[in-house]
């Protein structure tokens, strides 16, 4: 068993230098994961951002006004309660995390091109049952 715990190290380490690995690595910057949590729609505010991405609240707040700089998001008063910030994505926004998907797709296909039809399947399924979604 601990050949086979080596082999996937190695393997952990060769996909995390992989262009694969870098687009993981950005899916799961503290940007890109505010983004897909605002894109869902039902978060608005800082907190809430902060209890969903599991950031800290000054990483949220560093987080949003990099974002906002590059017009990816807007931060606005809440309408009910002046002391609150309302955040919400831009379209520009949307479309970062529409171009992320896109090249991560695209990557994927290639990979399951290379292996084929057959072991795409196996994989997606031993996959799917590690990470508890069977």
């Amino acid at each position: 068993m601990e050949e086979y715990v080596d082999q996937m190290l190695f393997l952990m380490e060769k996909l995390e230098q992989s262009l694969a690995g870098k687009m993981t690595k950005q899916c799961f910057s503290g940007e890109m994961m505010v983004l897909i949590q605002l894109a869902k729609g039902n978060i608005s505010n800082p907190s809430e951002l902060t209890k969903q991405t599991g950031m800290s609240s000054p990483h949220i707040a560093k987080t949003i006004c990099s974002l906002k700089m590059k017009d990816e998001v807007k931060r606005m008063v809440d309408e009910n309660d002046r002391r609150k910030a309302v955040i919400t994505i831009t379209e520009k926004g949307k479309q970062r995390i529409e171009e992320l998907y896109q090249s991560l797709k695209s990557e994927i296909t290639n990979v399951f091109e290379r292996i084929g039809e057959e072991d795409a399947k196996t994989f997606t399924t031993i996959f799917a049952r590690i990470m508890g979604v069977d």
